[in-house]
């Protein structure tokens, strides 16, 4: 038949069967596309590869599928941060170098750190990159590391359910009070931003509002898949 839809095995609604089938082995279903004027008892969402009992569950299986596709996924994730760049605290470079509150050093996000603007705007040009609007300041980060659960981990990977560590909590005691003597910091981009140039980051700022506003339409994008 020529209107057979040959589909992978996918989640499919329970089935109501009439008596006499015999359910003693699997039974031989036929789906096929339903002709106008025919009704359908089961509907496909081809975007979701799924099956429905009814319309409206197909189109919300289909409408949730638009929203995981890369296209879906890659908006949701900018538009998360134009928020957190529409909503972070900003200082001048010189509120940022006079105050005592922050680290002793900026960033551009991502791997590039100063201990001014200036030199970080100087590291991005020896680097041949672009001066961003605005960087980050930074918070320091002292030793912390989970011990207890680092070895209740490596004994539920490496060894029986019912292993455990004898006088556990006496090492828990001596890690905690050897961790008060460690200095080791890091330094991880905050949510404060240092700006720049305040022009283009005021255009930054207008761009990110209308990302946010205009959102994200999962019919739309279901339709340019067409």
């Amino acid at each position: 038949m020529t209107d057979t839809v040959e589909l992978p095995i996918l989640d499919f609604p329970r089935l109501s069967l009439k008596e006499g089938v015999d359910t003693s082995r699997p039974i031989p279903i036929l789906i096929k596309v339903a002709k106008d004027g025919e009704t359908p008892n089961i509907f496909y969402a081809p975007t979701a590869e799924r099956f429905a009992v009814d319309l409206k569950a197909a189109e919300y299986l289909e409408t949730h599928a638009a929203t995981q596709t890369p296209e879906a996924k890659a908006h949701a994730r900018a538009v998360r941060e134009a928020k957190a760049l529409i909503s972070a605290p900003t200082l001048t470079p010189e509120e940022w170098s006079k105050s005592e509150e922050w680290a002793d050093w900026v960033c551009d996000g991502e791997e590039t750190y100063a201990s001014s603007v200036e030199e970080l705007v100087e590291q991005l040009a020896d680097m041949e990159v672009a001066t961003p609007s605005y960087c980050y300041v930074t918070t320091a980060r002292g030793f912390d590391f989970d011990l207890e659960n680092a070895v209740e981990t490596y004994l539920m990977d490496e060894h029986h359910e019912d292993a455990e560590c004898t006088h556990l909590d006496k090492l828990i005691d001596f890690f905690n009070e050897w961790k008060k003597t460690e200095t080791v910091k890091t330094y991880w981009p905050g949510s404060t931003i240092v700006v720049i140039d305040p022009a283009r980051f005021a255009d930054e700022i207008a761009a990110a509002k209308t990302l946010v506003a205009e959102g994200f339409d999962p019919q739309l994008a279901l339709n340019s898949q067409d």
